[in-house]
């Protein structure tokens, strides 16, 4: 379901779980998971609609990532990790999105993708969202350089 302000199309698109459970039976997405009950994935044709040569930006979990990279093995991965559980747990908690079942969830979630932060490509530190952004555009330059795109 949509959090407050997201809008169908736009941000993300949302399906019903009988619409997802099709598209992902005709191999519609790239990667998809259940996680707490609800459907993600990526389409392909999401993808599919810009050139080789543009950066795109996937936020997917560890399964995901996976996916990807088994498809697309010259993309770049990069890990987003928070500064510690707690400030994870207080973030998520800010929101007040979660019931209390749903927070302790995602943080056993987190644990698990800790431990799985080591496949990825980079690694950078979410403390500061400016500083986060600035990384990963630092990453993203970094890559598009050795591909001759810049």
């Amino acid at each position: 379901n949509p959090r407050a302000g997201e809008v169908d199309s736009v941000d993300y698109y949302f399906y019903s779980k009988e619409e997802f459970k099709e598209k992902k039976e005709t191999c519609a997405f790239v990667e998809y998971n259940e996680y707490d009950n609800n459907y993600y994935g990526t389409p392909y044709s999401e993808i599919e609609k810009y050139s080789s040569s543009t950066p795109l930006f996937l936020i997917v979990d560890t399964h995901g990532m996976m996916s990807i990279m088994r498809k697309y093995p010259l993309s770049t991965s990069v890990f987003l990790v928070p500064p510690s559980i707690e400030e994870l747990e207080k973030r998520i908690q800010t929101r007040e999105a979660n019931t209390t079942e749903e927070i302790e969830r995602r943080i056993k979630e987190a644990h698990r993708e800790l431990k799985n932060s080591d496949w990825y490509d980079y690694i950078v530190k979410n403390t500061d969202v400016e500083e986060c952004v600035d990384e990963l555009e630092k990453i993203l330059r970094k890559r598009l350089e050795e591909n001759g795109v810049l």
